[in-house]
């Protein structure tokens, strides 16, 4: 510690140099067990200096931060009064440059309105540069351009000045276009009136020979229909004709078929007739058959034809005769 140390820190220094002098540059042998002990006990003592050096310090600062609080509390009041009238002032200096800003803000872009005419023209017609010459000539200078006032007219005059040049070129170059194209519609209205006669001697000639030709091909639509007419006659009659031998073939082979369906008709019920007597024949040589089992079983003969019957009618369950 220095000489201008606090006297109540004489008791710390005093141990910090027996500590410097006992421990300071030591070096323990921990494979011989003690030392480790030792080791561990000199920590010790040496954490306990440093305790009692924080308990003295925090001791000994305590009333100087409540000093310090107060003095800290005092000096934020008078700071913050200051702050707030000085944040005032700077808002009122902030406004006012604002309001400045806008104003010449204002200016400015009217002055740049007038300076951007030239170059805003340069792809109008004639008309319209002329309409934006008027529009720039008509603009007042005055006071409302402030200190700006002598630059807004110089700028004024600049665009007016170039203005006028780019009118004159711009009139005279629509006034040849116009000329040029004035001589061009002349000539194709010449050329149209001379298409137009052509056309309409073109379409007298036209019709006449369209008429002409109409009258020949009504002569020849004439001849063409008599003819045709001829042979229409012609080839009715020969369709009649064929007609009528067609008809009679068809009324031949219809009375042929007529005959065969007839014919195939009688075959047809004579078969059927021989298959209906064989099969009743056959049904009596059967029932025969169990008829003459039936008595050889023991029952007469009537109620053996009595049992034929109930089986012919399906009266009997289970039992059929194969015939």
């Amino acid at each position: 510690m220095t000489g201008t140390a606090v006297k109540k820190f004489t008791k710390f220094e005093a141990e910090l140099a027996v500590f410097e002098q006992r421990y300071k540059g030591v070096v323990y042998d921990f494979s011989v067990k003690k030392n480790e002990k030792q080791a561990r006990s000199d920590r010790y003592a040496i954490a306990k200096a440093i305790s009692a050096l924080d308990a003295a310090h925090k001791q000994l600062k305590e009333p100087i931060l409540a000093k310090t609080k107060i003095l800290d509390g005092a000096r934020k009041e008078i700071k913050d009064g200051l702050l707030s009238i000085q944040t005032d002032i700077k808002n009122q200096i902030e406004k006012h440059e604002q309001i400045e800003k806008d104003r010449v803000g204002k200016i400015q872009e009217r002055i740049a309105r007038i300076k951007s005419s030239p170059e805003k023209a340069e792809t109008l017609g004639a008309a319209d540069i002329r309409d934006v010459m008027e529009a720039v000539q008509g603009i007042k200078i005055d006071d409302s351009f402030a200190e700006f006032q002598q630059e807004a007219l110089f700028t004024k005059m600049d665009a007016a000045m170039a203005l006028q040049p780019m009118y004159e070129k711009r009139l005279a170059f629509e006034t040849e276009q116009a000329e040029h194209a004035e001589a061009i519609r002349l000539q194709e209205e010449k050329a149209r009136k001379e298409r137009e006669e052509g056309i309409r001697r073109q379409a007298q000639l036209d019709a006449e020979e369209a008429s002409k030709n109409q009258i020949a091909a009504a002569e020849a639509a004439k001849k063409e229909a008599e003819e045709a007419a001829a042979k229409a006659i012609k080839d009715a009659e020969d369709r009649a004709e064929q007609a009528e031998r067609d008809a009679k073939k068809t009324a031949a082979a219809a009375k042929l078929h007529e005959e065969r369906l007839e014919k195939q008709k009688r075959l047809d019920e004579e078969a059927a007739e021989e298959r209906r007597v064989a099969d009743k024949e056959h049904r009596i040589k059967i029932e025969c058959g169990v008829i003459d089992g039936l008595i050889n079983a023991g029952l007469e003969l009537m109620d053996a034809k009595v049992v034929i019957d109930a089986i012919g009618r399906n009266e009997v369950p289970n039992l059929t005769i194969n015939y």
